[in-house]
């Protein structure tokens, strides 16, 4: 079975922190579509339905939460 994922986090480390910890889940397949802002994460979810989102809250220019408002 397999997941899709956006992760959207400004922060490389953990966005390789995350991406290194789905990988090793020997029971699901993750797919992780990786962006670094709310604006790109609004311009992905435009075109693409992930499975879930891990979404950090501290984002340059809009929080977490206003881009889920949004």
């Amino acid at each position: 079975m397999s997941l899709r994922v956006l992760l959207v986090d400004d922060g490389t480390a953990d966005r390789l922190a995350v991406s290194r910890a789905l990988a090793r889940d020997p029971d699901m397949q993750w797919e992780v579509s990786q962006v670094s802002s709310a604006e790109e994460a609004l311009a992905y979810l435009s075109t693409h339905t992930p499975d879930a989102m891990l979404l950090d809250y501290h984002l340059p220019g809009m929080n977490g939460v206003d881009m889920l408002q949004q």
